[in-house]
């Protein structure tokens, strides 16, 4: 099996973050909570390719490799179920807020939910490239946001009218720090 890079985890944890941001109730399944790998052998040993996700854990091999912080199962649990209390937390993120599709950048799904100063912009890198969106500048003067706070990635607060890097398969949410309605 080959080795898993920090490439293949940021691109899979951005792949289940996505629905995270979608309106309804986020299923995940606990192969993705797991980050299985695919079963070959199950597809080879039945001869059906949905047998690809069909692996099944061993309790105390799961419980072992859930303690070990550099495993890969580990690493994507903890921060999947991060994401998971994260996303109960944001009330525009609740079922049946509002939710628009932004045509920022081809390599970016981009979504804004919620409404008013109670609202989150979701910006998701697809690409295995950089990225850089005037995304805070954009939709920082329709609702009068001036400074921004990512709660879900490392990007800190953005200045609205300012830059924004993404590297390859990152994710923010960014929401509202102030607005003028505020002030």
């Amino acid at each position: 099996a080959a080795e898993v890079t920090g490439e293949h985890l940021a691109r899979f944890l951005c792949s289940q973050t996505v629905p995270l941001a979608l309106d309804g109730v986020p299923a995940l399944y606990l192969h993705s909570l797991t980050a299985t790998r695919n079963w070959s052998a199950g597809v080879e040993r039945t001869g059906r390719a949905r047998t690809i996700n069909r692996a099944r854990w061993d309790l105390d091999t799961l419980e072992a490799v859930l303690v070990r912080d550099g495993h890969p199962t580990c690493r994507v649990f903890a921060e999947l179920t991060r994401r998971l209390r994260l996303r109960r937390t944001c009330p525009a993120l609740s079922p049946g807020q509002p939710q628009q599709v932004l045509g920022l950048d081809p390599r970016v799904f981009a979504i804004r939910r919620g409404r008013g100063v109670d609202h989150l912009v979701c910006l998701h890198n697809l690409s295995a490239a950089d990225v850089t969106l005037d995304v805070v500048g954009r939709f920082g003067g329709e609702s009068g946001v001036r400074m921004w706070q990512d709660i879900l990635g490392g990007q800190g607060e953005v200045a609205s009218g300012s830059a924004l890097h993404l590297g390859p398969y990152e994710v923010c949410w960014l929401q509202p720090v102030n607005t003028a309605e505020a002030e």
